[in-house]
């Protein structure tokens, strides 16, 4: 038997089961919020403005909810306070929603538009990771 063999915590993880810290909503960023729960889950929250994105919740969770995160592919999230266009590079907003990357320095690109969205609309994003 080999000696100090790694076993991954999650295999594959382009989806993964979180719990969070905070009320979040379906279809907004999220971002990690605290250590591992007792659980071995990872724990998220509404990722903040021009922040480096976990994933996408997948549905409206309480706080202290388990809550699928999705962190691959090209999904739904939610348009911010200005509609997009195709080919735009996003980033997350305060309220986890995407608006248009601002080039400022620190703030990180999440994915690319690949369609038109109006506030509060669905935006196709292909999620970077």
């Amino acid at each position: 038997m080999p000696i100090n063999s790694l076993i991954p915590y999650f295999d594959g993880a382009d989806n993964v089961t979180a719990t969070t810290t905070a009320v979040v909503v379906g279809k907004t960023l999220v971002a990690i919020s605290a250590n591992l729960a007792s659980d071995n889950t990872v724990q998220v929250a509404t990722c903040g403005a021009g922040a480096k994105a976990f994933g996408v919740a997948e549905y409206n969770a309480a706080s202290g909810a388990w809550m699928g995160v999705v962190r691959k592919g090209i999904v739904p999230i939610t348009c911010g306070a200005a509609a997009l266009v195709a080919g735009v590079e996003v980033m997350s907003d305060a309220n986890g929603n995407v608006v248009v990357w601002d080039g400022t320095v620190g703030h990180r690109q999440v994915g690319m538009c690949l369609t038109a969205a109006n506030p509060g609309t669905d935006a196709m994003i292909a999620f970077y990771r």
